[in-house]
């Protein structure tokens, strides 16, 4: 008996079985977005700021753009053994960057780009590319007036009537078997990882 195997998570293993089926977009294909993101911005420079060698593997096509005389690509990592970031963080500054591809766990984000703020890397001089493809769930007024542009990729559209009678449809089953009823579920707030599956 053949039983499917379905994953809902960046799998650096990807490979094709019969049975196996991953729901996760193909590093290599998200890395390309961010490629054709950089090309259409006309960024001829940038930093990509990164958490883990994971970061690394999917945004090796990123890293393909290096060419000494056009595309200037510097690569920082994040203290993994820290949650200051601030160091680093004063580093970039220093360099003079302005645009920046940012690698890191949904979970932090919202921390690293507090840090960035405080030390002065988030002016209307300053563009972000978000990675995370939960970026849509942080709440982002803290940085609105600052003026830097930051982006992110969303897979889901909270609007979308699919995923709002979706949503609906899920709490209605959880009311059913939590006793107290209390479900804080909102399209805007649904991490890729739970609505893939």
């Amino acid at each position: 008996m053949d039983v499917p195997h379905i994953e809902t998570r960046w799998d650096i293993r990807q490979r094709r079985h019969a049975l196996s089926v991953n729901l996760y977009p193909h590093p290599a294909t998200l890395s390309k977005v961010f490629v054709e993101m950089v090309k259409k911005w006309g960024w001829t420079s940038f930093t990509i700021i990164y958490e883990d060698a994971d970061g690394l593997i999917r945004l090796n096509e990123l890293l393909k753009m290096y060419e000494p005389k056009t595309n200037t690509i510097t690569i920082r990592q994040l203290d993994p053994e820290s949650t200051d970031h601030r160091e680093t963080l004063r580093i970039i500054k220093k360099s003079g960057e302005e645009n920046f591809v940012l690698d890191c766990s949904i979970d932090h984000l919202y921390e690293i780009l507090t840090q960035a703020q405080q030390v002065g890397l988030m002016s209307d001089e300053h563009s972000y590319i978000i990675t995370s493809l939960d970026f849509h769930t942080l709440d982002l007024e803290t940085f609105q007036h600052g003026g830097s542009n930051i982006t992110g990729v969303r897979l889901i559209s909270p609007e979308d009537a699919l995923v709002t009678s979706t949503v609906s449809q899920w709490v209605e089953w959880i009311h059913g078997i939590d006793e107290e009823g209390e479900v804080e579920v909102e399209p805007e707030t649904l991490r890729v990882s739970n609505n893939i599956c």
